[in-house]
């Protein structure tokens, strides 16, 4: 997708891409992604009178690539989305996350709510009840399994890049790529090895530098879920497939009727 541009945010620079004018709509992706994930929602929340904005997060697509574990911790991420909030001059947004793009959200929610007018979440547990699962024997504990895999040094990166990236391809495929057959855009945005290393230093990081505190979210907030997830179990959506992708139609008409609800 064209029409991006480089900005300087806490210390970085983070590829942006832009359509539309009017309240802002912030898009963060998650894994394997970047702002190509959300090329359905931009032409449509900009043709609904709003200001889309959809940026790749640090690590990937076109931004910066900082080195080291501590660099893609949650705290320093949240630290980007608010320093690229004020680089646009734009004080206070709807923020939509998808993924770890979701996880993001929630924390800012949490912690920076004074920034947002509300959060719509698409297949993102909140950190608390994702924790309470994890901590007991679910089937949620069996699909996140991965994630401890990813907390391997190097490993995980040297498997999924042999054989010219077959093992890559095949997880492309099975996720971002996995309703419309693109696989090209996802391939390029991940022919760096170090773009695939930052991704996977995400997950890393969350356990070895752990984010703040899991608290209560006072901002609107919107879920969608896709129930079927094989990733995410159902079960997380209590007490409180790539939406986006599948049902790009639907959940666009449910973030503009979303975005109008929110306070200003």
């Amino acid at each position: 997708m064209d029409g991006g541009r480089r900005i300087e945010a806490n210390g970085i620079r983070l590829h942006v891409v832009e359509r539309g004018a009017g309240d802002a709509v912030l898009l963060l992706h998650g894994f394997p992604d970047f702002h190509h994930t959300w090329r359905h929602q931009l032409d449509a929340l900009a043709a609904g009178g709003v200001r889309a904005i959809a940026p790749d997060l640090r690590g990937y697509g076109a931004s910066d690539r900082p080195r080291g574990t501590r660099a893609y911790a949650v705290e320093a991420i949240v630290a980007d989305v608010l320093a690229l909030l004020d680089a646009l001059d734009v004080p206070r947004a709807v923020v939509v996350g998808h993924d770890w793009g979701g996880v993001i959200a929630w924390y800012l929610a949490m912690h920076h709510a004074a920034r947002l007018r509300g959060i719509a979440i698409l297949n993102a547990p909140h950190p608390a009840t994702f924790a309470r699962e994890l901590a007991r024997p679910s089937s949620q504990l069996v699909r996140s399994l991965y994630a401890l895999a990813f907390q391997v040094p190097w490993l995980p990166e040297a498997l999924l890049t042999a054989g010219d990236g077959a093992a890559l391809d095949a997880v492309l495929r099975f996720g971002p790529a996995r309703h419309d057959g693109d696989l090209a855009p996802y391939r390029a945005a991940f022919a760096d090895r170090e773009a695939l290393a930052a991704g996977i230093d995400w997950y890393r990081a969350y356990l070895r530098h752990p984010p703040p505190p899991a608290v209560a979210v006072s901002v609107p907030t919107l879920v969608l879920w896709g129930m079927r997830d094989p990733f995410l179990v159902p079960r997380l959506v209590e007490g409180l497939e790539r939406l986006h992708h599948t049902h790009a139609a639907e959940v666009n008409a449910r973030l503009l009727r979303f975005v109008a609800s929110c306070p200003r």
